[in-house]
């Protein structure tokens, strides 16, 4: 029929048709795979200061959760995010884990598996799944819960915006890139950071390209700035805190030239500087090779890079490598292009040994994820042990610093917390004595931190004893950073 064979062994184009499908199934197999990989440690309870902030937030009402983040240092769309699927179901902490790494599953399908691969082929696509999903800081930012996977997503997603409407034009395009673009900027201001530089290379390029089409980029810029406006004025006061002597230092041009290193760190000591390498020698060969969208992809990297170092030496201090893993995508997507394009004599031999490495640093990524902390604290047990023990409405006298209250109040969020350090004062004699009189009629517990104690179990027995209570053991727990023992208050009447 058609001049072709019958039988599908001798068809060609059948063949051909088959080996295409089986090509564009490979992403999406090695993106479930590494999504698998990422999801390991959603199971952990374990929680560090940063993301019982983040919980904290999200307990709050929509306008309370808006002023709290106003008073930090990040935008609010990321826990408008959490706080919207807890009112679904309820709250948890797996549950938060999994809506966070939610922004990596869509970066590695949707982005990765599908438009990725459709815009180049399936070997950038499988490159980009692999260089974005194999490193560490991506399986640790994709579930602890922090707004670093989402603007990962966003920027991304928003840079490839641009490019396919800078490539094809298109309506809907052009809407989604501004969408995208506003998401980012309310996400993190390092992105926001990156999709300014996203669309500063998209207004240079049509400029020389195409100067019909400025009016359009600077109506897509207009859009954009007019969506952030409401959150502008915040800016301007947080970054008026920052130069008050916030907790950004003052940057380190050693720290900053290492950056690229430390976003793409895996386990192995070094292996973040032999990335570096391969990295380095990808993008040189896009510049000699003028492969464009390769160096428009790293010219997103870079530029945010450089932007926020000369913000931070210029303006303000905003300095902070772990910032810059929103822009991970781009770098990953620009190596990507380069390895899964690059066609010569020592190609494959080429491409085979860097799935190679991508593959060890992927397995030794989530080894070392297993080993961490976050997976061997024994956080679930405190969880039970709270479930069972701990009465609503219980006092908690608490030997630890006074934010770590945001990490306790995720585990017991209907106590009431004493801080020890505050019985060491002046009135801290009659503020137990006060406390203690209370406790006839309520549960009483102490935790102490050993990591960083206040006043310490021989200090806090003794005072208590000289008001007739007694403290009991009870457990002994873990959870990432804090070494905790918890006792039990009770008088000695009632022993």
């Amino acid at each position: 029929m058609n001049g072709k064979p019958d039988g599908k062994e001798n068809n060609i184009w059948y063949q051909h048709v088959k080996g295409s499908q089986i090509a564009a199934a490979i992403p999406y197999i090695l993106a479930g795979i590494v999504c698998l990989c990422i999801s390991v440690p959603i199971r952990s309870k374990s929680l560090y200061y940063d993301e019982g902030y983040s919980i904290d937030l999200a307990r709050k009402t929509v306008g309370g959760l808006v002023r709290g983040t106003a008073a930090d240092v990040h935008p609010p769309l990321y826990y408008l995010l959490l706080k919207l699927f807890s009112l679904i179901g309820g709250e948890s902490i797996v549950k938060y884990r999994l809506i966070t790494a939610c922004g990596a599953y869509f970066n590695l399908f949707w982005l990765g598996a599908t438009r990725i691969r459709k815009r180049w082929n399936p070997r950038v696509a499988t490159f980009y799944i692999l260089w974005f999903g194999a490193a560490y800081s991506t399986i640790i930012r994709s579930v602890s819960i922090r707004m670093y996977s989402w603007g990962a997503f966003f920027v991304t997603a928003a840079a490839l915006g641009l490019l396919a409407w800078y490539e094809e034009g298109g309506k809907r395009r052009f809407i989604s890139a501004v969408l995208f673009t506003l998401a980012a900027m309310y996400t993190h201001y390092y992105a926001a950071l990156a999709v300014f530089v996203a669309w500063g290379i998209l207004f240079s390029a049509v400029l020389i390209t195409d100067r019909r089409r400025v009016g359009k980029v600077l109506l897509g810029g207009l859009l954009a700035t007019v969506g952030y406006l409401p959150w502008m004025s915040v800016v301007v006061t947080q970054t008026q805190q920052v130069a008050d002597g916030y907790w950004i230092e003052a940057l380190d041009w050693e720290e900053w030239i290492m950056a690229p290193a430390e976003v793409m760190e895996s386990s192995l000591t070094g292996i973040g500087l032999v990335f570096c390498v391969v990295a380095a020698a990808l993008v040189l060969t896009a510049v000699i090779r003028r492969k464009w969208d390769a160096l428009i992809c790293f010219a997103v990297f870079a530029g945010t890079m450089v932007g926020a170092a000369l913000i931070s030496v210029w303006i303000v201090p905003i300095w902070n490598a772990r910032y810059l893993y929103v822009v991970w995508g781009m770098l990953s997507l620009s190596t990507a292009i380069m390895a899964g394009e690059y066609m010569g004599r020592s190609s494959c031999v080429f491409q085979v040994l860097l799935l190679l490495l991508l593959s060890v640093e992927l397995f030794f990524s989530v080894e070392t994820i297993r080993q961490s902390e976050m997976m061997t604290s024994t956080a679930e047990q405190l969880v039970e042990f709270l479930d069972e023990n701990v009465e609503e409405g219980a006092c908690i006298f608490l030997d630890d610093p006074e934010e770590s209250k945001k990490i306790y109040g995720v585990y017991m969020p209907q106590v009431e917390f004493v801080m020890v350090k505050d019985l060491a004062g002046e009135d801290g004699g009659e503020l137990l004595r006060t406390v203690l009189e209370q406790g006839q009629e309520r549960q009483m517990w102490y935790i102490i931190n050993y990591v960083q104690i206040q006043l310490g179990t021989d200090g806090m027995r003794e005072m208590l004893e000289r008001n007739g209570y007694e403290m009991e053991y009870a457990i002994s727990c873990t959870i990432e950073e804090r070494q905790l023992e918890i006792y039990r208050i009770g008088s000695r009447d009632h022993q």
